[in-house]
This record gives structure tokens, C-alpha cells and sequence, in this order.
């Protein structure tokens, strides 16, 4: 189901929630590319990718009910790309190749589990952060990102402004990056974990 210029993507939503399975074709071929190389920054494995990218899009068939109401559909599906990314931090295991085709492969997959260890070490570093929050700035923090709320979600959740919201999420985002500043743990790959934290 090619995609007419100008066509609009809530039309396509709209026929998704009434299970029409070839928009939901046309709507995995605009955006599964650059998710799939989103979500490779991370894992550096591309059947990985592959995987969170289809747990991904199985999520959003799930739910295709609800996509009528999602006012910005790609910021909402790179939330469940991240949300896949997370899950995955928790649960993998770095591991080295058992054997090396030759040296620069080598080199090449040592690098690529290096990149993952500390991956795994600013996540983990991460939960101890998030663990220190005062409690309403940690409430906020873990409903944008384990719930996947928006800020007004959040503020009509908790009877506040979406301004004390961003506020509370903010600063939870900041101390996170302080506590791994002190601890020695901002480099270049922790600049792109922090990507991961983006709203």
C-alpha cells in the first residue's frame, strides 16, 4: 500500500485500529529502517535489532486500537524502540566470539563488546541514580519511562502542572548524568545512552 504524497499518517492509523493489515505494511516500511538503525546504536547486533524491532511493531498491532489517539506516532514509536533497548540492557550478556575469523574481525568484536559493557555499566549505574531521586522526582522519573507517560499523562496522574512535571523530570535526567559524572563514567558512549532518556 503505497503511500500517496501528502497522505496523512493519522489515515493510516485510522485503518490500522480497523485491523487493515496493508497499511500496517505501509506504516512498518516508513518507519522500521531508521528504528532498526536506532536501535543497532545499541545493541550492535543487527539480528538483536531485528528482534526488539518486531517486538516493537508487534506491540504497536497489539494496541492498534489506541493508535488513532497518538498525536506524534514517530515520537511514540522511538518511546517503544528505547522501552525495547531498555529491556534488553537488563537481560543481555556479553559475549566475546568463540572464534576470531581474523585479526581485524577481532578487533571489531572486541570493540563492539566493549561499547556493550559499558552500556550495561551506565544502565546499572543508572538504576543506583535513579534509586536516590526524592520520591515525587523518582515517581515522575519512573512513569515517563518504565509507563511510558507523557508529561501531561503525568500531570493529570499526579494532580500537577505539566511545568512541575518537565521540571521533576528534568532534574532527575541531571542528577542521573551528575552521579555518572562523578563517577567517572561520562564518555562518548554515555552520551549516547543518555539518548535513551530523551522525551
Amino acid at each position: 500500500m503505497p503511500i500517496a504524497p501528502g497522505e496523512n499518517e493519522q489515515q493510516l492509523l485510522r485503518l490500522i485500529a480497523r485491523s487493515d493489515m496493508p497499511a500496517f505494511h505501509a506504516l512498518y516500511q516508513l518507519h522500521a529502517g531508521v528504528l532498526q538503525s536506532y536501535i543497532y546504536l545499541f545493541t550492535r547486533s543487527k539480528e538483536d535489532a531485528e528482534d526488539i524491532l518486531q517486538e516493537v511493531f508487534l506491540r504497536l498491532w497489539e494496541k492498534r486500537q489506541n493508535l488513532p489517539d497518538v498525536a506524534n506516532f514517530r515520537s511514540y514509536v522511538f518511546r517503544m524502540a528505547r522501552n525495547g533497548v531498555l529491556n534488553y540492557l537488563e537481560r543481555v550478556k556479553p559475549r566475546l566470539p568463540q572464534v576470531a575469523l581474523d585479526e581485524d574481525m577481532a578487533i571489531s568484536a572486541a570493540e563492539d563488546v566493549a561499547d556493550q559493557l559499558l552500556f550495561k555499566q551506565h544502565y546499572t549505574m543508572a538504576m543506583e541514580a535513579i534509586e536516590l531521586l526524592p520520591a515525587r522526582r523518582k515517581e515522575v522519573f519512573n512513569l515517563a519511562m518504565q509507563e511510558d507517560l507523557s508529561f501531561t499523562e503525568i500531570a493529570q496522574k499526579l494532580g500537577i502542572t505539566v511545568s512541575a512535571v518537565k521540571q521533576q523530570y528534568y532534574a532527575a535526567v541531571s542528577f542521573i548524568r551528575e552521579y555518572l559524572r562523578q563517577n567517572k563514567a561520562i564518555t562518548s558512549v554515555s552520551l549516547l545512552f543518555f539518548t535513551l532518556f530523551q522525551k
